[in-house]
């Protein structure tokens, strides 16, 4: 219906609306789900987008596990639920089907997303963090509340996936010097709204990112030394997690617990 050009801009505008979306809740992701999939529809080519998807590996990945799910039902004690779960999986296999059917993203393009993307995670924080020190009229009962967009979990997540992409995309130095200080404001604002979660995924993918820069560069006995000394100082990591889990659930009451309620 457009020039291709046209299709193509509407298609990045799309990934851009939901990058940021994701920040700010499912009333800002419906809109560009609704935007890719009339554009879907409108660029037509429908055969040749048949064809990728008929060649690509991974749609057929994630249609049987649509599909295993499908089958579950059959065995399901909840069928409500079951059908509930359903109805959650079907927008992200369509998505799957929008984005493996379309040209893929370009250096350029993927560059412009994470960009957009790193301005959305900063802005929320910041809107966060301003209703976390009482600057907004919402009753704040803890730091989980002060997350006003999206669930607390979810965002320590999806600031932690910033934080790794952050270091994939410095390349100069002043790459580097905007990326420590945009990071060091998230590692901030994840240590005042206690989000946990983001910390031991930090930990966890940069035990696994050290593991492979020393197995491609460091030889072998050294290897096996920085191992053992990870390996001690995780066991450690656990024993304590573990203790104040235990000292929490056996008295929630205590002084000491105030924080993780």
């Amino acid at each position: 219906m457009f020039p291709e050009i046209w299709h193509r801009r509407l298609f990045l505008f799309g990934l851009i609306g939901m990058a940021t979306g994701l920040l700010f809740g499912s009333i800002f992701i419906s809109i560009p789900q609704m935007i890719l999939g009339a554009n879907w529809f409108l660029e037509k080519n429908y055969k040749s987008k048949i064809i990728s998807l008929y060649k690509n590996k991974f749609f057929w990945i994630l249609c049987s596990l649509f599909f295993l799910h499908l089958i579950g039902l059959l065995y399901t004690d909840d069928l409500q639920a079951g059908i509930a779960d359903i109805k959650i999986k079907v927008p992200l296999l369509i998505l799957a089907i929008l984005f493996l059917s379309t040209k893929s993203l370009n250096q350029k393009e993927i560059k412009l997303l994470f960009k957009i993307f790193f301005l959305g995670v900063i802005i929320s924080t910041i809107f966060c963090y301003l209703a976390f020190l009482g600057f907004t009229k919402k009753n704040i009962i803890d730091v989980r509340s002060a997350s006003i967009f999206i669930s607390h979990i979810r965002f320590s997540l999806i600031i932690t996936f910033g934080i790794f992409s952050i270091l994939y995309f410095i390349k100069s130095k002043k790459d580097i010097i905007l990326g420590v200080f945009i990071i060091l404001w998230l590692l901030f604002f994840m240590y005042q709204f206690q989000m946990a979660t983001g910390f031991f995924l930090i930990i966890m993918i940069g035990f696994i990112y050290l593991f492979y820069y020393m197995f491609k560069k460091i030889n072998l006995y050294i290897n096996m030394l920085i191992c053992i000394i990870l390996s001690f100082f995780s066991f450690k990591m656990y024993q304590s997690i573990r203790a104040d889990l235990l000292m929490y659930y056996t008295n929630p009451n205590s002084v000491n617990n105030v924080l993780l309620k």
